[in-house]
């Protein structure tokens, strides 16, 4: 009995949830059997797939503009920087005509210079000359005075020697002590003393004579000079006579003759002499050329020198070979580091460009326009190799300036995980790991919404790739509840700690 209560209260409740399910659906059609339920809902999913396939290619056909645009963007680029440098090159033209024109007119100035000091070299070429021999006379007259010197300090030295010798000769008649030779000796000294003012007298008297004859023989010298140069005054008289002479008969002769000519004659002469004086020297070296070349043929008739001419060949050619082996690779090195250069420019173009559209897709904030990756290259001091540093840069209104230091935590975080994704976007997008560890820190609740909206965005692109595997590691709910929005993300894996403190892992469907 309790068995059948049970089954009729079971029967009269599932009757009022009949009833009460019928009252909701009034108005629906409820003539429609299963079947037909059925069939419609496989009609709308129907139309929900193709839908979906629609926006797909769109999404594929959209994808491929943008490419196609960015292409063009690089090529107007490229066009460009071709423009600026075509410009540059220009106006580099321009200038080295200008410092052409500048160059021929300062040649100009220093030929003429130069003749003018050429010109004045020949009188300071003489003056030089008498110069040097007036030094020489000098020098000379200084030698002779400086022996007469030293003679008389030679006999200086003499006498003071004898003063030493008669000193101590003094000294031993004082120790003798004889009074009588000393009365003699001091008489001797009063006789040599009155012989002495007598030289002195008569060596006044001779020195003064001998001053009247030097001066009667400087007064015949002056005269001498005076006598010589009038003869030479007359003698070159009688020269301006004569050559005034010849120059009217020369004059003469030359009537009807070109001056012009006669000119030219003396830079012939000199060409002339320059020539055989060439000509000389080239024998010269003709001669001892062929007396190596004979002396080169005895050595090579010997037997340490058989085959020398084959050997040198093989040497040359080796050493030929080696040349164009080394420039090929100098030129090879070139090319490289050009092609190094062009791909890194490149890639650093596409890495900007996507940096720039996913910075303005995901910062929500107005005092940052962009950021951007600034490359500067320079060659190391220990190698040829090309060294690359990196910064980045922060733009507002065309004004770029340094990041570090002057970005909040966020905009930090921010700016690292858009380069990383760029990175990724540009080196590995065969690759088919993306992982993000912990990418909403320090973002506000915008800039996280619009990162969810970018990485969505990334996977839609990236879900024609078979081997694509997105991992984000957060703890951040809000933003996993973001990302279940993302068409084709259906569940996450929420990782936690049981009793024990061992880890759990537990797959959690979207909703």
């Amino acid at each position: 009995m309790p068995l059948l209560d049970k089954c009729i209260s079971e029967v009269h409740a599932a009757g009022k949830s009949f009833e009460s399910i019928q009252a909701q659906c009034v108005d629906f059609d409820t003539t429609t059997n299963l079947d037909e339920a059925i069939s419609k809902q496989e009609g709308l999913r129907t139309e929900i797939s193709t839908l979906r396939a629609r926006v797909k290619s769109t999404q594929t056909r959209l994808n491929q503009h943008n490419k196609k645009l960015q292409k063009m963007a690089e090529a107007k680029n490229k066009l460009k920087e071709q423009m600026l440098n075509m410009q540059k090159k220009v106006q580099e033209l321009v200038t080295l005509q200008e410092t052409l024109k500048q160059l021929e007119e300062n040649k100009e100035k220093f030929a003429v210079e130069l003749k003018e000091l050429q010109e004045g070299i020949t009188p300071l070429d003489a003056a030089l000359a008498e110069a040097q021999k007036a030094k020489s006379e000098a020098v000379n007259r200084n030698r002779s005075q400086l022996d007469i010197k030293r003679s008389y300090i030679n006999l200086v030295e003499a006498s003071y020697e004898k003063v030493k010798t008669v000193v101590k000769e003094i000294k031993k008649h004082i120790e003798q002590n004889v009074p009588q030779e000393m009365e003699k000796v001091k008489e001797a000294n009063e006789v040599i003393k009155e012989k002495m003012k007598e030289l002195a007298a008569t060596r006044t008297e001779v020195t003064k004579k001998i001053d009247m004859l030097k001066d009667e023989l400087a007064k015949q010298e002056i005269y001498k000079r005076d006598l010589e140069d009038n003869l030479k005054l007359r003698n070159a008289q009688k020269e301006c006579e004569n050559c005034a002479k010849d120059l009217t008969e020369v004059e003469e002769k030359l009537s009807g003759v070109d001056v012009e000519m006669i000119k030219e004659k003396e830079p012939l002469i000199q060409q002339q002499t320059q020539l055989f004086k060439e000509k000389a020297e080239t024998e010269g070296r003709l001669k001892e050329l062929k007396e190596n070349l004979k002396h080169l043929k005895v050595e090579l008739l010997r037997s340490q020198n058989k085959n020398i001419e084959t050997k040198y060949k093989e040497a040359f050619y080796d050493l030929e070979i080696m040349k164009a082996m080394d420039k090929d690779i100098r030129d090879y090195s070139v090319a490289l580091e050009r092609c190094v250069m062009e791909f890194h420019r490149e890639k650093m173009e596409n890495i900007n460009l996507i940096i720039r559209e996913m910075w303005r897709k995901i910062y929500r904030g107005n005092d940052i326009d962009y950021i951007e990756i600034k490359t500067e290259s320079s060659m190391s001091s220990d190698s040829d190799r090309r060294k690359y540093d990196y910064r980045v840069v922060q733009c507002k209104s065309g004004v770029e300036i340094d990041m570090r230091g002057r970005c909040s935590a966020g905009q930090r975080v921010l700016a690292c995980l858009i380069i990383r994704l760029a990175l990724a976007e540009t080196f590995s997008s065969r690759f088919g790991i993306l992982a993000l560890d912990e990418p909403t820190t320090n973002l506000d609740d915008e800039n996280i919404r619009s990162l969810c909206s970018a990485l969505g965005e990334i996977v839609q692109e990236r879900m024609r790739q078979k081997n694509f595997m997105f991992i984000i590691i957060t703890h951040d709910k809000e933003f996993i509840e973001s990302l279940g929005n993302i068409e084709k993300v259906s569940h996450y894996y929420y990782i936690s700690r049981n009793d024990d403190g061992k880890s759990r892992i537990k797959k959690v469907k979207f909703m």
